[in-house]
């Protein structure tokens, strides 16, 4: 699930198809196992800055973002039968300084918060669209009920 301010749908699209496979932050943070609910990373615990300037991603896509750090918190992880994968991600300009400790616990503060709130928006939504099916298949219907 993708949800994004400030950074243009296309830019999202171009990530999905285009750029998530190459993605080194996405990479090693799975590598390394860094990304289980609750836990906050940030870019300096997957990468340095010489290794990501000279990756594709970073040269054709985050660059022309003004992206160059992250701070995340993982809200759901792909635990298997759960919510799917969802992460609260603020970004920064490689020129700006790495996130602090205070960051972190800022986000650390702000993640319990979250699952239960999304959780719910999540099943909403799921019993929302079979109830919209019906409703467009009744639609189509060729005579009414009373």
């Amino acid at each position: 699930m993708l949800y994004t301010h400030n950074i243009p749908p296309e830019q999202n699209m171009l990530w999905a198809i285009k750029y998530m496979a190459l993605d080194l932050w996405a990479q090693r943070a799975l590598e390394r196992q860094l990304v289980k609910q609750g836990d906050v990373i940030t870019d300096v615990d997957v990468a340095t800055e010489v290794e990501l300037v000279v990756t594709e991603i970073y040269r054709d896509l985050l660059s022309k973002m003004d992206v160059g750090r992250f701070c995340t918190g993982a809200i759901f992880d792909n635990t298997p039968g759960g919510i799917r994968a969802t992460e609260l991600t603020t970004h920064r300009p490689l020129k700006s300084p790495p996130f602090s400790p205070q960051d972190r616990a800022w986000f650390r503060l702000l993640l319990p918060h979250l699952p239960r709130a999304l959780g719910l928006m999540f099943r909403l939504d799921s019993a929302r669209l079979p109830a919209e099916a019906l409703l467009t298949y009744l639609d189509k219907l060729p005579l009414g009920i009373c």
